[in-house]
């Protein structure tokens, strides 16, 4: 028998999604004191290994390229080939977040500050880009 007629198990599926979903954040702690790992496993993102680019691909968690740079006044697009949504805050501090919804692109307002500007998933940290502007 089926619980697409009657829903008799759909309280029961509910809760197995709630406690999976428990299980999932449990294996991943956020801890904002823990720098994330560099995303090639080793060097560190510096403007001489850092690549011409304008958009950062998110998959699996993790930003590609990882380390751009790109002119003053260039915006940088984020393409986001998850289901999750990315809330991506920078560092310095700008004066908006960028959010990626799920399986969609976002893109910053043009980059008018020199040096380099590091955005950070909040809830992903490993999801990480250095862009040096220039």
């Amino acid at each position: 028998m089926s619980d697409r007629l009657d829903g008799r198990f759909a309280p029961f599926r509910a809760i197995a999604r709630v406690a999976l979903l428990g299980l999932l954040a449990a294996c991943q702690p956020l801890n904002p004191a823990v720098p994330p790992p560099s995303s090639d496993g080793g060097t560190p993102c510096s403007r001489a290994v850092a690549v011409a680019a304008d958009t950062v691909v998110i998959t699996a968690g993790a930003c590609n390229p990882w380390c751009i740079h790109v002119a003053v006044g260039t915006p940088v697009y984020f393409i986001n080939y998850d289901k999750a949504i990315y809330l991506f805050v920078a560092d310095p501090p700008l004066p908006y977040d960028v959010q990626v919804p799920g399986n969609a692109p976002a893109v910053t307002l043009p980059l008018d500050t020199l040096g380099p500007v590091t955005f950070t998933a909040v809830h992903a940290p490993t999801a990480t880009v250095t862009v040096y502007v220039e």
